[in-house]
């Protein structure tokens, strides 16, 4: 699900559901310098790989911290809002703007 936060920055959220329940997702912050140019992730929270809610601050998915472990379908439901508003604050701070309290 992409928003379109202005013409530079772009999040995407991907939620995959299991029998009503949330059991994967991805949180992306992308950037480009114009319309001709391709977007570049710059800020991004998944529970993809890794065994954990994580963290990546750029495009480059080899190196990412650890948020929290994940020990069982809850603690990838109840982490979404905060990563949500993780990388929301990222993109407000980028603009200048306060982020989320």
């Amino acid at each position: 699900m992409p928003v379109a936060l202005e013409e530079q920055y772009l999040l995407n959220v991907r939620r995959v559901t299991w029998n009503g329940q949330l059991v994967e997702y991805a949180v992306v912050l992308s950037f480009r310098e114009s319309v001709d140019e391709a977007w570049v992730e710059i800020h991004s929270i998944d529970t993809k790989h890794h065994g954990c809610v994580h963290r990546h601050r750029d495009g480059d998915h080899t190196s990412w911290d650890e948020i929290r472990p994940i020990q069982s379908q809850a603690d990838v439901q109840s982490s979404f809002a905060d990563s949500y508003d993780e990388v929301y604050s990222v993109y407000l701070i980028l603009t200048g703007q306060d982020p989320l309290k």
